[in-house]
């Protein structure tokens, strides 16, 4: 899924039984290599960029949160907290890929395991 259709795509191939990949251009991981992208600010340090992220995932969370809870129904799939699926997401569930530009960002040694 890209980044802007996951929050919805995950429940879709859950609804269908597809097989489903999250794809990012940038990692969305909490990490304290660098600051979450989506802000677009500089990094804040180690525990600022990963309570930054974690920020920025609840606030993602908040403004699916309606569009998930309508989309699950009319899907007919059971009602699913954005707490739980972010639980499921982060678990072994799934596979997930993010690119970043080795030049200018190194690989994260923070974040989410098995994250390629």
């Amino acid at each position: 899924m890209s980044a802007t259709a996951a929050p919805l795509g995950r429940h879709v191939t859950e609804a269908t039984g597809t097989p489903g990949l999250d794809a990012y251009l940038q990692p969305t991981a909490p990490t304290g290599a660098f600051a979450p992208t989506v802000l677009g600010t500089r990094s804040l340090g180690r525990f600022g960029n990963r309570a930054a992220g974690r920020f920025a995932l609840r606030m993602a969370d908040r403004v699916f949160g309606p569009a998930v809870a309508h989309l699950r129904a009319r899907l007919d799939l059971p009602p699913l907290s954005a707490v739980r699926m972010r639980r499921r997401q982060d678990g072994p569930a799934g596979p997930s890929c993010a690119g970043s530009a080795r030049p200018r960002c190194p690989a994260r040694p923070t974040g989410r395991p098995g994250w390629r």
